[in-house]
């Protein structure tokens, strides 16, 4: 992600300050674990900053308009993200020992009085990005014999025939096989 600078001072100088800043990120894609999303329309951003004495406290909401792969399917899934930003920002390191926090919870302000806040709304998109992302709630998924896409075709596996060896066939009757022959609304 471009980073996004912000001068400390003078508009945070005093305990007490406060600065709104709004903007868009013209950002394309970013990247969780394994999986690469798109982002369709960049990433706005709403937050203030506040001089609290000893740090700067950010704090506003990230959006986005996002496009994963579908778990079950591998189509194109989407979704939106609305997500909290937080970001503290000390001016001295040694106040991280007093107030006990951990390296991973403050960032310092640099010597040229700047702090960074795209990290901040990064991870803000990132922790609200889903795990397992689905192209619609009841996707049926590829049928894991031959592939096809459930969704729009059935396919002639057979379904009852397990092979008692394997390891997993205990679990053959747990998850009931998808209906053959998708709904209106399913499209």
């Amino acid at each position: 992600m471009q980073p996004i600078i912000i001068s400390v001072f003078p508009a945070l100088g005093e305990p007490g300050d406060s600065l709104s800043l709004q903007g868009k990120l013209d950002e394309k894609n970013y990247t969780v674990g394994f999986d690469t999303y798109e982002i369709l329309d960049g990433i706005t951003y709403d937050v203030t900053l506040y001089n609290s004495g000893h740090a700067i406290i950010l704090s506003g909401t990230v959006t986005a308009s996002v496009r994963g792969e579908c778990s079950r399917c591998l189509e194109p899934a989407d979704f939106e993200i609305e997500s909290q930003a937080e970001g503290y920002y000390l001016f001295d390191e040694s106040a991280a020992e007093e107030q006990g926090l951990e390296e991973d919870e403050f960032e310092i302000v640099t010597s040229d009085e700047t702090i960074d806040i795209s990290n901040a709304i990064m991870v803000a998109l990132t922790i609200e990005t889903p795990l397992v992302l689905f192209c619609k709630k009841n996707c049926k998924g590829l049928c894991p014999r031959c592939g096809v896409d459930l969704n729009y075709e059935s396919c002639s596996c057979d379904k009852e025939v397990v092979d008692p060896t394997n390891p997993f066939a205990a679990l053959a009757g747990m998850f009931p096989w998808p209906s053959e022959e998708p709904s209106a609304e399913d499209r």
